[in-house]
């Protein structure tokens, strides 16, 4: 599967946006979303969040709030925010889509269609440290990036690797199959 491209110009937009995100997070932030299943109904299938197939403008804003809530945690931890990779976009937008179309949730695809995030992320000239968070759900599309993030808060294992000092970089892939979403947040300390 080819990953899509997302243009330095997307990336620097996605970039700025992030970090205006975060730079309000320097007073108490307030909770991420609502737990609560319920959400209005929407006139069309996207808003309404039906997991399904989605363009890169679909899916720029449910990653914008990925990365912006990882941030708002990252900077309350007193570590700086992540910043938006054109590249690791389009690889987190690949691997999301493998693994729809493969079926699985994981950092691995156990037909091995697919390859993981470590393979992938090398094989495109990333050294050094690098990580992937994983996440599903067949909530509606509007709190995808907080559910996420809250999940990843609550696993000690990803918190770890969401706080680390080590990642200076983010890319967000959501993709949905009718039932699921899959979202693949990347993470690496330099860019190739």
């Amino acid at each position: 599967m080819r990953p899509s491209r997302i243009t330095t110009a997307k990336a620097a937009l996605l970039s700025a946006l992030w970090i205006t995100a975060c730079s309000r997070a320097s007073a108490p932030a307030p909770p991420l979303a609502s737990t609560s299943e319920a959400q209005p109904a929407a006139s069309t299938a996207l808003h309404a969040g039906r997991p399904e197939q989605l363009s890169e403008e679909q899916m720029m804003p449910a990653a914008i709030g990925v990365v912006s809530a990882a941030n708002v945690l990252r900077i309350q931890a007193g570590l700086p925010p992540l910043t938006a990779s054109g590249t690791l976009m389009g690889l987190a937008l690949a691997r999301a889509q493998g693994m729809t179309a493969s079926k699985y949730l994981g950092h691995e695809d156990p037909s091995g269609a697919s390859p993981s995030a470590q393979e992938l992320l090398q094989a495109t000239g990333f050294r050094g440290p690098v990580g992937e968070l994983v996440y599903g759900s067949q909530r509606n599309l509007e709190g995808l990036a907080a559910d996420a993030v809250r999940a990843w808060e609550a696993s000690p294992a990803n918190r770890e690797l969401l706080l680390s000092s080590k990642y200076r970089y983010a890319g967000v892939g959501i993709q949905g199959d009718g039932n699921w979403w899959k979202v693949s947040l990347l993470l690496a300390a330099s860019e190739p």
